[in-house]
């Protein structure tokens, strides 16, 4: 077989170069976001401080630092009281190019800040409210917990998952997952809870974060841009 025309071998590697460096450039939010991404990071204020007996009690901006770092075009950090149980539970959500989005997660940032993580981490299901028109699967997270290293009896219970716009998932690799999105969310929430003089701690998502996530993320939902094409599988998780 003669082999291919020197020529035509530098152009296909000039192209493989070219889609790399474009692929990367969209994921990492190199030429700014798109005017589409600003409307869609703007909406993420229109999330209801209100959510069934979940209502707001603080909100929160990142540094300039932080937006650096996670290259993300939005975000949201409020602090949740459910007036009934008065258990509270601080989420953020940030969106943006998947690029660093998909990449950080609470294993690292929690170790680094005085806890120490208890155990693998888990996926919980968070079932949605049955209806005629609705027959999406219910929204999965991973979940951790970690002990603060300070206070033996002090748990911090976290959650998160990633999004194109509809469905909450917890895949393995979500870098890889979400390569080819064009816009990606992450959740992130987490609840403290005393462990030790025969208090057990609450297995998920019977806990307030579950508890929280079954009415904010209803609540939520209609303030996220939906990607037209969702190109992660679901996960093999057990129901």
């Amino acid at each position: 077989m003669k082999t291919l025309p020197r020529f035509i071998l530098i152009v296909v590697v000039v192209a493989a170069t070219i889609a790399a460096g474009a692929l990367h450039g969209h994921m990492t939010l190199r030429w700014g976001p798109r005017p589409d991404m600003v409307a869609a990071a703007a909406e993420l204020e229109n999330i209801p401080c209100l959510c069934g007996n979940w209502r707001m009690t603080t909100s929160s901006r990142m540094s300039d630092g932080e937006i650096r770092m996670l290259r993300c075009a939005g975000h949201l950090s409020r602090q949740y009281v459910n007036e009934l149980r008065g258990e509270s539970v601080n989420v953020s959500i940030i969106f943006g190019p998947p690029g660093a989005i998909s990449e950080h997660t609470p294993e690292v940032c929690f170790s680094s800040r005085n806890f120490t993580q208890l155990g693998a981490r888990e996926r919980a299901r968070i079932e949605r409210p049955r209806s005629s028109d609705d027959e999406t699967p219910g929204d999965e997270f991973w979940f951790v917990d970690f002990e603060n290293n300070s206070s033996a009896s002090q748990r911090v219970r976290v959650y998160w998952a990633w999004s194109t716009g509809d469905r909450w998932v917890a895949p393995d690799g979500a870098k890889s997952a979400f390569a080819g999105s064009r816009h990606l969310y992450k959740i992130q929430l987490s609840t403290t809870m005393l462990s030790g003089g025969g208090t057990a701690t609450p297995d998920a998502p019977n806990d307030a974060c579950g508890g929280f996530l079954k009415e904010f993320l209803a609540a939520a939902r209609p303030h996220l841009v939906v990607e037209a094409t969702d190109r992660v599988a679901e996960t093999d998780a057990p129901n």
